[in-house]
């Protein structure tokens, strides 16, 4: 998730919260948890967990707990330096999927296989966090990918929510023609939308085992992402760029395909007296080829403990209570406190069930409760995971710089696809 949280401004943050399983200890049974824990994280994450972990203070007045939070651009810098000293502190962190696989080479992390229960949890989401059989981390953000679109826009048109990518091609095209953008596209910043068609097209950039994918489900993916800006069904802009935004409030973008976090864009500048739509936009499962998953963990954040830590006991507790606790997961779901607005989605099997029926409705979606949408859309077909690890920063620069030749003609589909592979094979 790319972190939303700014003082002063309301915004949603779309991530996860996990639900406890009986019968898991994560310290002696009897004994009272006491000491210091420290937590450092990106800034938003860090304050949601900071509001969500009051709970957990008043059921454990002995642990006092104390917070370092950094800029999304700057935590994982901070967090390198401090472990590679040998430091026992911060004893729990919250790190984000691309940059867990460093940290266990490294030995950074404390192994938690004891207190996992990979079956509590949706397939898969576990797997950035596995190595050698052993798990090091519990998820703390899903981020599954998503559709987001105009109920009342595409009922005028006589539009269906798309299921397939046939459907969403003839969507745009309906919506072309009646003046509107399904979408906004931006050549120089086309990584993202490429990833995301890939991977709904069963394709993925590493593969769960870590080597290359691409490959012609790349080919595929992209082609149609070509076909649909050559034929003008996407506005011209970075998406959540202020003339995006401008577009959006203006009644000419009535849709959007990303990750799920960016529901709380909408949350933060859709404007109640503009034309876009207020209080018209619904949730749904993103489309898709045949044969991928409904929809993918595509930006995922989990919870580690520093294995230098002093007090592992009190730490583990700390990590499973963001992270295990059906409490936790409910209050995620529903902050609401002046500069900050959080609503979070959860990942445990119990989790989704409880905020399936217990999540808030959210005014920009006209009251729908879209995180209890998404948890049943996650209980009732398990999602893809995506594979990321220390190179994925690297391969999204490098697709970054071949795609806009795809878009100006200078290459096809299939020579930019051999040339990222290439670029892909060079990445340590």
């Amino acid at each position: 998730m790319i972190d939303r949280l700014a003082a002063g401004a309301r915004v949603a943050v779309a991530a996860i919260a996990l639900a406890g399983w009986a019968g898991t200890a994560l310290a002696a049974a009897d004994a009272p948890l006491s000491g210091q824990v420290t937590l450092w994280g990106g800034a938003n994450l860090t304050s949601a967990a900071q509001i969500v972990l009051e709970g957990f203070t008043a059921k454990n007045p002995g642990v006092a707990l104390s917070y370092e939070k950094f800029p999304f651009a700057e935590y994982p810098t901070k967090m390198r330096l401090q472990l590679s000293t040998g430091a026992d502190t911060p004893d729990v962190m919250i790190v984000h999927d691309f940059l867990v696989d460093s940290f266990i080479k490294a030995g950074w992390l404390a192994d938690l296989s004891s207190v996992i229960s990979p079956d509590a949890f949706l397939a898969g989401s576990l797997g950035n966090v596995t190595a050698d059989g052993k798990i090091y981390g519990i998820p703390g953000q899903s981020n599954p990918t998503g559709l987001w679109y105009r109920a009342d826009v595409f009922k005028q048109l006589g539009i269906a929510a798309p299921t397939t990518f046939e459907d969403y091609t003839a969507a745009a095209q309906k919506l072309k023609d009646a003046g509107y953008f399904i979408d906004a596209f931006d050549p120089s910043a086309a990584a993202t939308p490429f990833q995301l068609y890939l991977y709904h097209a069963g394709g993925a950039i590493f593969n769960a085992d870590g080597s290359i994918g691409l490959g012609d489900k790349a080919v595929a993916a992209l082609t149609t992402l070509r076909d649909m800006v050559d034929k003008g069904y996407f506005f011209s802009a970075t998406p959540n760029q202020a003339d995006y935004w401008s577009a959006v409030n203006g009644g000419k973008i009535v849709a959007r395909f990303a990750a799920s976090s960016d529901a709380a864009y909408l949350d933060t500048n859709l404007d109640p007296k503009g034309a876009g739509g207020y209080g018209n936009w619904v949730y749904a499962d993103p489309p898709q080829f045949d044969g991928a998953a409904k929809t993918y963990l595509y930006d995922q954040s989990f919870i580690v403990v520093n294995a230098k830590s002093k007090n592992l006991p009190a730490a583990i507790a700390v990590a499973q209570y963001l992270t295990t606790n059906t409490d936790a997961a409910l209050v995620y779901d529903s902050i609401e406190r002046p500069g900050i607005v959080v609503r979070q989605t959860p990942t445990a099997l119990e989790a989704l069930k409880a905020v399936e029926g217990g999540a808030t409705g959210w005014a920009v979606y006209g009251g729908e409760r879209v995180n209890a949408t998404k948890a049943k859309l996650l209980l009732a077909a398990p999602p893809g995971t995506v594979h990321k690890d220390s190179r994925w920063n690297a391969a999204t620069d490098a697709i970054n710089l071949i795609l806009p030749q795809v878009f100006s003609g200078a290459l096809s589909p299939q020579d930019a696809v051999a040339q990222m592979t290439e670029q892909l094979q060079s990445i340590q």
